[in-house]
């Protein structure tokens, strides 16, 4: 590992224990009630170390020969986890939601299962740019920032069809929040595909994520048509767990179908 490396690695060392524990501080402090204080701190605690355990496994699996059992491998896991946790603090409350203010200062718990779904929906797609032999540390940044982008760009796509964040935020819808939480999981998975692979260049890379993961839109575009048209107020279940199992459902078959890198 280069002087350069290691530097970068302290850097993301940094931003991820900053990040998490800036997630995890206000509901300690916001919220009055222990037991809104638990069940939230337990969302994101519990996330954090579901996402941490799932990279290494799959990164230890899928990950370049010079990236499994070296110190890369942690690096690249921090680096994710400093990505993801610089977007839900950064990056989501430009869609509407804040784990801050939704999930702490609230206790909205629909939002903590849309932030949830974010959550891991960034981090698969994050993973999946890992995958495959590269030339650098910098390949899986370039992919990191297609996948979790197009992640972004997709969600926005939804809210600003169908207002989700408002009937999540202020409506505390359930049905809203499951499927946004699994549209987000699907697209996460899908896109986190769509950047796997050895590294050609950036044009081929480009070529690839546009290809694979141009079924994300119009999933997005479905999900706001059916929240807007939807009645609020549907029992959750129904209308909101098992449409979120469907979006995951064809998410994973259509990378089935799409087969290995």
């Amino acid at each position: 590992m280069s002087q350069g490396e290691l530097i970068m690695l302290l850097v993301h060392l940094g931003v991820a224990g900053f990040t998490w524990f800036s997630m995890l501080r206000p509901f300690t402090t916001v919220s009055p009630l222990r037991e809104s204080r638990g069940t939230g701190a337990g969302v994101v605690l519990g996330m954090g170390l579901f996402i941490t355990v799932g990279m290494v496994a799959a990164l230890q699996a899928w990950a370049a020969s010079d990236v499994r059992g070296t110190i890369y491998l942690p690096w690249y896991v921090l680096m994710g986890l400093a990505w993801v946790g610089g977007a839900i603090q950064f990056l989501l409350p430009w869609t509407g939601l804040s784990l801050r203010d939704d999930g702490a200062e609230r206790r909205n718990p629909a939002a903590l299962v849309a932030i949830a779904g974010a959550m891991l929906g960034l981090a698969l797609a994050f993973t999946g740019g890992n995958f495959g032999d590269g030339p650098g540390w910098w390949v899986v940044a370039v992919c990191g920032v297609l996948s979790m982008g197009g992640l972004l760009l997709a969600w926005v796509v939804s809210a600003v069809i169908s207002g989700a964040a408002y009937r999540i935020t202020v409506g505390r819808d359930r049905a809203v929040a499951w499927r946004t939480a699994g549209l987000l999981v699907g697209a996460g998975l899908v896109l986190g595909r769509a950047v796997a692979g050895d590294w050609v260049s950036g044009p081929a890379t480009w070529r690839d994520f546009v290809e694979l993961g141009w079924v994300v839109l119009p999933a997005a575009v479905v999900e706001g048509v059916l929240t807007r048209v939807e009645t609020p107020g549907r029992d959750w279940m129904l209308m909101g767990a098992l449409p979120a199992l469907v979006y995951l459902g064809l998410a994973t078959a259509y990378v089935v179908e799409i087969g290995w890198w």
